[in-house]
């Protein structure tokens, strides 16, 4: 069996929810869905939201901006404080949102007889 990896807050004024956000981004490998560009959409979408408190339909692209959030927070900017959650509350509650219509939609799939 394999054990669980314990992410550590490094920072202790990081909000709590980030570890559970932090071990979601790392469910979806980012840098396998835009090998050559993670960081300019993910960029995309960060700044959509700031702008215009708007974000993308495309569930790849919010998992693939969550990761670069959590990869970024790791190796360059640090974790997370108070005032970076509402973005990443939002990218996280989309996320949830899609994920959770595309297991209805595929359950509702099976529902429907083959030929």
């Amino acid at each position: 069996m394999e054990e669980e990896k314990k992410v550590f807050i490094l920072n202790p004024t990081t909000p709590e929810n980030w570890n559970e956000y932090y071990k979601l981004a790392h469910e979806f490998d980012g840098y396998a869905a835009f090998p050559e560009n993670l960081k300019l959409f993910a960029g995309e979408v960060m700044k959509g939201w700031y702008e215009a408190g708007a974000l993308p339909d495309d569930l790849n692209l919010l998992r693939a901006s969550l990761f670069q959030e959590a990869r970024s927070s790791r190796f360059i900017t640090g974790y997370p404080g108070e005032e970076d959650m509402p973005y990443l509350d939002a990218l996280v509650a989309k996320i949830k949102m899609l994920m959770s219509a595309n297991t209805a939609e595929m359950e509702r799939a099976q529902d429907f007889p083959t030929l």
